[in-house]
């Protein structure tokens, strides 16, 4: 029988029942069956059952412990045979075609380097020299970031002779240096450059084609080493000779020792692992046959991990207890035929087969098995009084629900219902003393005594159709309940008795917080509902939503709530996660977090804090951890068992430990694995001026030139990793961390730079030590010393050259100018001249004119006034011969008859109308005009007051006229005129002393 997988199983309802799973059938037995069959299998086979019964531990489903990462065809050129990494971090791997370097993007094959192919081992020295072992000799590989080279140490012959390599297979170096290659029959030693054959004797068979010798050194710093064929030898310095050490058993087939633990070694072999103490004796060595796997090709022993044991057809297995020897076999790895393994730190350990290679790192997140036999999604994550874990388990294809108390991650209570004796789903759970306390689906509250098992409904609580979201209890001993919408938030107090809570949105509550400093806080569903705050004083719950609503959405809904900076308080919500800000008694605020690697406003049900500060944030995109500098996404493959998570599924317990609450599970942090390892610091593979490649120990880099630097992290896989960068002298803040392996820059001005990049392996590793790339950008070549020099010499002579010259221009320029202006000067001279002539004319001319205007005026005026005293003249004597003439008449009325008496009336009127008629003054006002112009307005605007009457007065007062003519002129007796011009005055409000015609004579 060829067994590929055995297991043997008691069903759960016959104990008579037992199942045999061989190759691809499955059979049933009784068990006097069994007995028979058992009986007539040959005794090898009956232990080996007897042995996988017991002992099944490595062949049993564990959860995943490592996270596996596959590089199929990135380091494979044919036939795998050793894999190393080189003191820069590149992944080596020895194949039949030559060796192949990786970084984690590209691969680089080198064939002809190595001669004849063929490379059989691999080895990093103390020194991080990297040697390559092939049938035609030693190489020692010389490599830098941007450039490899090879050199030829050793060679080899086909034909054994002393001093040269035939067809080596292993290569070990020691503590001192000295490299130690295994060949068929003999060992070589190469140090300080001269190698020394030992001939090990005809009882060592040829090996395989990778193995022939393995070697170790004891803590004394001797070399031992064992045969294929199982021959231990230790090296004796003194007598420069290998010296066999005899052991109690015979070992068939070795392909690996590996110093586990002091002077303790593992020894692999075809019929299993081999434990030894290496010590000179003179009797043999007791060997302890510790047991499977079978068929071992190579182990690795990791301090702090275990030892990982390859085979050569059934995959790789772990050991992680020295003293209790439970191989486990590593899951998902893609290929069974283990060849070669290499520890990698911080990546991990590299495991190759013979056309395969990947790469495994511990996950971090342990799954923690229930027992149950589909996957429980955890609904209630809770801490008991003592530490312990209370959680409920759902299996949900199943239609199972669990409630279990974990001790160090071991059940040590189980409640498992039959028939489901809860009126529903219980959801939420909560241990006080010796009573367990369940929330169900429906609203319904349960206790349980831990002793019976038996669970009681609290009846004095409605059923809400509401599910009870979270169960708590604060310091002093009252426990909290909400969900249940019909009675909102429910206290039960430690004397038995109940207290309702449902006013002001508090049946809307699905969250309830007992925070460290005793303080209450509730959340709810809705911006309306948000956070509360019980009052001790009052008794009551006090809604400071209606502060915060502004900045929340309507349909927002509290997840989980955390204490924060002693005085403020996180919040996961389905619209991210909020700090709340407390700055005043009174004062309140929101602050939305921004959570590196996910969006602000990604949802998030459960938050948890570390004792070191470490905030755990659980997202719809991973589990996100952030320590102030460094955030890290978790997923599945970091070994949680889901990427959906149970609401406030985070929990601490005492020891530190995070434990996870899952749809597919439960799952914990451990504490010693908290301390997060830098990621390797990147290399500066390339540096590219203007796209031409620039060596790193060139000139300075041209002005004005582009400038491409490339870089890498080596660090896998690499596409989990991202980069950030920075210039010094330009920048203040690194870059926004991405994937991008170059940068770009250009229009950088003439000095020294310094240029910074850091990596961060997202698998849980935190930013590395930035890597500086100190550079210089050539002045231009106008800046140059020399070629200023020449320019300022240049310049000069240029400036005495074209100051000569300008000044023989300018003297040049001053005689044409001179000459320029004495002939302006004398044309400006002749012409002012001329021009002096002819105003000399004009002002002759001027003169003549100006006295031939005021003569002519003085005439018209002199005419004018001729006129005036003509006409006045003409007036008066008019007036007075009237005036005579009406005297005469008056004369002969007063003597003539009555008859003639109308007819003299008659004539007298006449001449009084004569007096009185207007046209003469017309007359005389335009001629008054033309020779006193303006002189009735000017008079009007200073004396408004005055009549036409009174201007007529005026004007023949202004004419210097006696009151006897112009007694004759108005026709009026003389007294009259008196008592006219004496009324003028005091119209114009002249005083006695004011003379009249003065007055008038000023207008």
């Amino acid at each position: 029988m060829n067994f590929e997988v055995l297991k043997m199983m008691k069903n759960k309802v016959s104990n008579h029942l037992i199942y045999i799973i061989s190759g691809n059938n499955i059979h049933s037995i009784t068990n006097e069956k069994a007995t028979s069959l058992f009986g007539a299998m040959p005794k090898h086979w009956l232990t080996l059952l007897l042995f996988l019964f017991l002992c099944p531990s490595y062949l049993t489903a564990q959860p995943p412990k490592f996270s596996v990462y596959d590089f199929e065809s990135r380091l494979s050129k044919d036939l795998i045979k050793d894999i190393a990494i080189d003191k820069e971090g590149f992944v080596w791997t020895a194949t039949d075609k030559g060796v192949l370097r990786y970084d984690g993007q590209k691969t680089l094959f080198f064939k002809d380097q190595i001669p004849g192919g063929f490379a059989k081992g691999l080895l990093l020295s103390k020194n991080g020299r990297l040697l390559v072992l092939h049938d035609s000799g030693l190489t020692e590989v010389v490599t830098q970031a941007d450039t490899v080279g090879f050199k030829l140490l050793l060679s080899g012959k086909p034909n054994d002779s002393v001093g040269a390599l035939h067809f080596p297979k292993t290569v070990f170096e020691d503590a001192k240096g000295k490299v130690w290659i295994g060949e068929n029959q003999s060992i070589v030693l190469l140090e300080k450059g001269k190698m020394k054959k030992y001939r090990m004797g005809n009882n060592i068979d040829f090996g395989v084609l990778t193995r022939s010798f393995s070697f170790v050194q004891d803590t004394g710093g001797r070399v031992w080493v064992i045969s294929h064929s199982g021959v231990l030898f230790y090296f004796d310095d003194e007598n420069n000779t290998f010296v066999e050490q005899a052991v109690n058993q015979q070992l068939r087939d070795v392909t690996c020792m590996e110093v586990v633990e002091g002077e303790k070694v593992w020894v692999g072999t075809t019929d299993g692992v081999f434990e030894l103490n290496l010590t000179i004796s003179s009797s043999p060595l007791p060997v302890r046959r510790l047991g499977g796997p079978t068929q071992v090709s190579c182990a690795l022993y990791v301090p702090g991990q275990g030892v990982f044991i390859g085979t050569w057809k059934d995959g790789l297995y772990f050991v992680p207890n020295l003293t209790n020897y439970q191989p486990e076999r590593v899951i998902g790895l893609p290929f069974n035929d283990v060849v070669a393994l290499c520890f990698d730190s911080p990546n991990g350990v590299w495991v190759t087969g013979r056309e395969h290679s990947a790469l495994i790192k511990p996950v971090l997140f342990e799954q923690v098995d229930l027992g149950t036999e589909k996957p429980a999604s955890i609904t209630s994550l809770s801490l008991t009084d003592n530490g312990n874990l209370l959680i409920i388990g759902d299996e949900n294809e199943a239609n199972k629900q669990d409630i279990y108390e974990l001790e160090n991650g071991k059940i040590i209570w189980q409640l498992d219902p039959i028939g489901n004796p809860f009126g529903n789903i219980p959801l939420a759970a909560m241990k006080s003393n010796d009573y367990i306390w369940i929330g169900d689906l429906g609203g319904s509250i349960y206790y349980i005594n831990e002793l019976n098992k038996i669970p009681v409904k609290f009846g004095s609580i409605k059923t809400s159709n509401s599910p009870i979201s979270n169960i708590v209890k604060d310091k002093k001993g009252n426990i909290w309940i909400a969900g249940n919408i019909h009675n909102g938030i429910i206290k039960l107090m430690p004397n038995g008795e109940l207290e309702f809570f449902k006013n002001d949105g508090t049946e809307y509550a699905r969250v309830i917080y007992p925070a460290p400093d005793g303080t209450l806080w509730a959340g709810g569903n809705g911006a309306d509902y948000f956070l509360f705050k019980y009052d001790d004083v009052d008794g009551s719950f006090v809604n400071l939503s209606k502060q915060l609503t502004k900045n929340l959405k309507d349909n927002i809904e509290v997840k989980d709530m955390l204490s924060y900076d002693s005085n403020n308080l996180l919040v996961a919500t389905t619209n991210g996660v909020y700090k709340i800000l407390f700055s005043a008694p009174n004062s309140i605020s929101l602050e939305q977090v921004s959570l590196d690697k996910i969006p602000d406003d990604e949802p998030s049900n459960a938050l948890a804090i570390a004792p070191d500060g470490m905030l755990w944030i659980a997202t719809t995109s991973g589990l996100l951890a952030h320590d102030g500098v460094s955030s890290f996404l978790f997923d599945k493959s970091s070994g949680l068992p889901a990427n959906s998570f149970t609401d406030k599924g985070l929990l601490f317990d005492y020891q530190g430990n995070l434990w996870v609450g899952t749809a597919s599970g439960l799952s914990v942090f451990s504490s010693d694995r908290s301390d997060f390892p830098l990621t390797p610091s990147p290399i500066i593979e390339a540096v590219r001026e203007n796209g031409n490649h620039y060596h790193l120990d060139e000139a300075p880099i041209q002005f004005n030139a582009g400038i491409e630097i490339s870089f890498l992290a080596l660090s896998f896989p690499a596409d989990q990793v991202i980069y950030r960068t920075r210039l010094l002298e330009k920048d203040t803040n690194w870059s926004v961390p991405d994937k991008a392996k170059q940068r770009f820059m250009s229009g950088l001005a003439p000095g020294k730079y310094t240029f910074q990049v850091a990596a961060q392996q997202q698998e849980g590793m935190r930013w590395s030590e930035p890597t500086t790339f100190d550079f210089e950008v050539a002045k231009p070549w106008y800046q140059e010393i020399g070629y200023i020099c020449l320019m300022l010499a240049t310049t000069l002579a240029l400036v005495i050259l074209v100051a000569r010259l300008y000044n023989l221009r300018l003297i040049k320029q001053k005689k044409n100018l001179e000459k320029i202006i004495r002939k302006r000067t004398d044309e400006i001279n002749r012409q002012k001249n001329e021009i002096i002539d002819q105003q000399d004319k004009l002002i002759v001319q001027n003169k003549k004119m100006q006295e031939l205007k005021e003569e002519q005026f003085k005439n018209e005026l002199e005419y004018k006034n001729k006129q005036l005293t003509t006409y006045t003249l003409n007036l008066i004597q008019k007036n007075q011969t009237l005036k005579d003439l009406r005297l005469e008449i008056n004369q002969v009325i007063r003597s003539s008859s009555k008859s003639s008496y109308s007819e003299m009336r008659k004539l007298l009127n006449m001449i009084d109308y004569s007096f009185r008629k207007d046209e003469d003054w017309d007359n005389f006002k335009l001629f008054f005009e033309e020779v006193h112009a303006g002189f009735f307005e000017d008079l009007i605007k200073k004396h408004p007051k005055l009549t036409a009457h009174d201007l007529r007065h005026c004007a023949l007062i202004r004419l210097n006229l006696s009151i006897e003519e112009t007694s004759t002129i108005v026709g009026i007796s003389a007294d009259s005129i008196k008592t006219a011009r004496f009324r003028l005055k005091k119209k114009m409000d002249l005083d006695s002393q004011t003379d009249l015609l003065e007055h008038l004579m000023t207008i």
